[in-house]
């Protein structure tokens, strides 16, 4: 044991040399690579916002050139409707606007003429909510109440109109709920109701518009509380007659929000990464191509000429994910190969330490069992050579012929067993192949024991069905004599031994069990590799190279078989062999 620290310590200084010439060229391919990749994001940042800024600008151009559509065929619609007020036609704002207002005294004077004012509303509606009403009576003035707001002009409704409707959907829905005609006609004229209501809300926001012009004699727009009117001036109407319209937000959306104005060069190239939207007066902000990102945008541009305070807004959302992405799988990538190569050298330099102490020991086992193998025939030749040389022991001279004969040849087996091992681990197995029967290859092996069962009373049996295999038998009978053998030399004596041959499916069974002491479990692993006998007291007492395990497990495997190991200490040991078995052959 004490030979083995100066081996451990010189592994461990050279393990230690070892991470200088790893670390140093991993750092420096990290730091490397962490430049080459700062300078290909500034490269790529550089593309991205000057794409950007190209589509943003094109697309803005395309919006102000729909926006000045839009305004030109708003203002033909307002200037129609203003003049059919005038002549006392048109009640419903034109298709574009939300509402308009009228400054002007003939519009006036119209606006204020008629039957109907806001005293006889507001006395009509509270008549509608008399306790002593009946639901049909509550109802039918409600009807009644209604209708007349419709055709009212809209200086007579209520401003409170929009909170109203709700308190009445709300009022009504006990008396209509056993009543589906009046739910049904009260549902509809209330939604209509609704839409004027929306005139009368916009109507304080139109004297705000009209307080904030200077008189401008021109037609022009202007946002205000971040809603864009249309204000209509001479020479578009006449002298003293100036109308304002707040443009509907969704007629906007729907003729401004369009796919159209996206340019087809976005169909292909950087710009296919971009996603783009625009900002309106009131600051949202809405996508061209679906629903728009919730982070600011990268790109705002104006719209030139087209509705005030409107923006072209620009997102880059995957080049900056992609730009993201190849930055970390790089640097990850990079150094990552530095880590794997740092981990990879020192994990090999480990196991190449572990491996030649491992090798060593077994080195030093293999000398130890080989030469006690060797040492014990060697001293019975030469203690009865001797003998018979010093003319002692005559008379037995044939026994002691007998013993020097004897151990001559398994001295003789031994040697050619360790170069038959050595030959066939240096040059690759090249045996004959052939249907053999398995089970008449285990009895005919399993005869060669029976002296040694009787010697050891050990009950020896032996259960085989027929079944074939495609194999070389010079091969497969190591297997067993080894399996057998073994069984037998660490079996306890007045034990069993048992070895069966069977067929299962499309695979040869041979097993060999014993009811020795077993293998111990964390020996598992190592019983079948060359020269490892365990550590066990029973393996010193026991002759052995070690090889014999190593020799099954080889030719196992050469015919496409695999073995099988089932033990614990102290409760025997089972060695399971599978081979792929063929159609039988005649015995």
């Amino acid at each position: 044991m004490a030979s083995s620290a100066p081996g451990r310590s010189g592994g461990d200084s050279w393990l230690r040399w070892v991470w200088i010439p790893i670390v140093v060229p991993g750092l420096v391919l990290g730091w490397l690579a962490w430049r080459a990749i700062g300078v290909e994001q500034n490269l790529l940042r550089r593309q991205v916002v000057e794409t950007r800024q190209r589509l943003a600008y094109q697309v803005a151009g395309n919006l102000s050139g729909a926006g000045r559509e839009v305004r030109n065929q708003a203002q033909l619609q307002l200037e129609r409707w203003v003049m059919d007020v005038g002549m006392g036609l048109a009640q419903v704002p034109p298709p574009w606007f939300d509402a308009v207002e009228i400054r002007g005294e003939q519009w006036t004077q119209q606006k204020v003429s008629g039957s109907i004012d806001s005293t006889r509303m507001e006395a009509m509606y509270k008549v509608v909510w008399e306790a002593t009403s009946t639901p049909d009576d509550r109802l039918s003035r409600l009807e009644e109440w209604i209708l007349v707001s419709l055709h009212a002009p809209d200086h007579v409704l209520p401003l409170d109109l929009a909170p109203r409707l709700d308190s009445i959907r709300k009022g009504i829905t006990t008396d209509v709920s056993t009543r589906p005609q009046w739910k049904a006609l009260l549902t509809d004229q209330l939604d209509a109701l609704q839409k004027r209501a929306i005139q009368v809300q916009v109507r304080k926001e139109a004297s705000g518009v009209f307080d904030s012009l200077a008189k401008k004699p021109v037609t022009h727009l202007v946002d205000v509380a971040g809603r864009t009117w249309l204000v209509l001036a001479p020479p578009d109407l006449p002298r003293g007659v100036v109308a304002v319209g707040r443009f509907s937000e969704r007629a906007l959306q729907e003729r401004l929000l369009n796919v159209e104005l996206v340019p087809a060069s976005k169909s292909s190239g950087p710009e296919r990464e971009l996603f783009l939207g625009m900002k309106n007066a009131s600051g949202q902000i809405l996508g061209l191509e679906g629903e728009a990102p919730a982070m600011a945008p990268d790109e705002l541009v104006p719209v030139p000429g087209g509705f005030p305070s409107w923006s072209v807004a620009v997102w880059s959302l995957k080049q900056h994910e992609s730009a993201t992405r190849f930055r970390t799988i790089f640097v990850s990538a990079l150094l990552g190969l530095s880590l794997v190569v740092l981990v990879g050298a020192t994990a090999a330099a480990s196991r190449s330490i572990r491996v030649q102490r491992d090798l060593l020991t077994m080195k030093t086992d293999f000398i130890g069992n080989i030469s006690h193998e060797l040492k014990t025939p060697l001293t019975s030749i030469a203690l009865y050579a001797e003998l018979l040389a010093g003319g002692r022991g005559v008379e037995r001279s044939t026994e002691f012929g007998a013993t020097i004969l004897r151990e001559a040849r398994r001295l003789q087996g031994l040697i050619e067993g360790l170069l038959s091992f050595a030959r066939d681990e240096a040059h690759s197995l090249t045996k004959l192949r052939e249907p053999l029967r398995l089970d008449q290859l285990a009895r005919e092996a399993g005869a060669s024991f029976e002296a040694v069962s009787h010697r050891r009373s050990i009950e020896w049996r032996i259960e085989t069905e027929p079944v074939t295999v495609v194999g070389d038998k010079s091969l497969l009978r190591p297997v067993i004599d080894n399996l057998v053998d073994n069984a037998f030399k660490y079996g306890k004596p007045g034990g069993k031994v048992h070895l069966e041959v069977r067929r299962q499916a499309q695979w040869a069974i041979l097993r060999v069990l014993d009811d020795g002491p077993g293998i111990p479990e964390e020996d598992h692993p190592r019983v079948f590799d060359r020269f490892f006998r365990g550590g066990g007291e029973l393996t010193r007492t026991v002759s052995g190279t070690g090889l014999g395990l190593a020799i099954v497990k080889r030719n196992v495997e050469f015919h496409g078989g695999e073995v099988i190991l089932e033990s614990r200490e102290g409760n025997g040991t089972i060695f399971e062999i599978r081979l792929p078995a063929v159609e039988e052959i005649d015995a």
